[in-house]
């Protein structure tokens, strides 16, 4: 039997750290050389279109889907900082599952309670998040 290791906060926020880097250059290419991203000024105010916000979420859910999904089991962020997504019962997840667990965490982050994620992975004995429990997904270290 394997020994299982649990990802920690910190090895998440980097990874987290890591695709936020890696991201900025799809959303430099799409956002740069179109009219998707466009700023308009409303009363004083410059506003995005709403486009600008569902591309750049496009974009992201893609990323995080493809490689979660894959046989890496975990976007590149994840990959250099050795941990991978898994089911519970240690297989790759599916896309669907992978892109519905992106969104709950945004959906999370959106209303302001994302910060729930921190003390659940920190003060739980399989250092789950919100959306680890609502999918049945673990983060661990590889090896």
């Amino acid at each position: 039997m394997q020994n299982i290791i649990y990802s920690s906060l910190s090895r998440r926020i980097l990874a987290t750290m890591i695709d936020s880097i890696i991201l900025t250059i799809p959303h430099a290419i799409v956002f740069g050389f179109s009219n998707i991203g466009s700023i308009y000024d409303v009363d004083g105010v410059k506003v995005h279109t709403f486009s600008y916000y569902l591309v750049g979420i496009m974009i992201n859910v893609l990323y995080i889907g493809l490689f979660e999904a894959s046989k890496f089991q975990g976007t590149i962020g994840k990959l250099v900082m050795n941990i991978k997504i898994v089911g519970v019962n240690d297989q790759t997840i599916s896309f669907p599952r992978s892109i519905f667990r992106y969104l709950v965490l945004c959906l999370l982050s959106f209303v302001g309670v994302f910060i729930v994620n921190f003390f659940t992975i920190l003060f739980t004995k399989e250092k789950v998040a919100v959306q680890d429990m609502l999918f049945e997904t673990r983060v661990l270290v590889k090896g």
